[in-house]
């Protein structure tokens, strides 16, 4: 593991000096070597993560279809080039330079999503349909964190990455890497 620090650069948000710059190369199994970069700024608290192939790898998307509590142990590797949905739900988290990076596990992922719906559904007032639909969005996420599935229940969650850097993997053959066709701004060629 290499580490590398950085102090005193500007902050992208209030552009004061002090703002910390600081990576890590972490050995990720079934992926490689990939750096951890993280930016905090002292003074406005700005903070923001990525995650980083070492070497190129090829665009790839990654299914998975989660369904028991095993499935819940599968590493994610998410970068801001990387993008993250469940078509069940009709969550998509487009990939962005202003959305961290992080490694964890499908868990991992539900859990950050079971927050994001938490905090929308503060802000919904009193609007009875959206309350409810968020009501059985926290109470989905809830069950499948749990690991108490219904019989027949599962959820898909497909990771797709231009660049390469994002991943899911596991020790057997649950997950399905398929080839990620990257169109350039003109589309396919006559």
């Amino acid at each position: 593991m290499t580490m590398g620090r950085s102090v005193g650069h500007g902050c992208p948000a209030c552009l004061l000096p002090g703002m910390t710059l600081s990576s890590v190369t972490v050995d990720v199994p079934y992926f490689g070597e990939v750096i951890l970069s993280t930016m905090l700024c002292p003074h406005c608290g700005m903070r923001s993560t990525d995650v980083l192939n070492v070497t190129n790898k090829e665009p790839a998307r990654y299914v998975l279809k989660v369904s028991s509590s095993t499935d819940l142990d599968v590493r994610v590797v998410r970068s801001s080039t990387s993008k993250l949905s469940i078509p069940e739900i009709g969550l998509v988290v487009e990939p962005g330079r202003s959305l961290d990076g992080y490694i964890t596990n499908v868990e991992g992922i539900l859990r950050r999503l079971l927050e994001v719906v938490r905090t929308m559904e503060m802000g919904l007032g009193d609007d009875p349909e959206r309350l409810a639909r968020a009501k059985g969005l926290i109470g989905l996420l809830e069950r499948f964190i749990e690991g108490k599935m219904a019989e027949g229940e599962s959820l898909t969650l497909v990771l797709e990455d231009s660049q390469g850097n994002g991943l899911m993997a596991s020790s057997d053959d649950r997950v399905m890497k398929e080839p990620l066709v990257v169109l350039d701004d003109q589309g396919p060629a006559p």
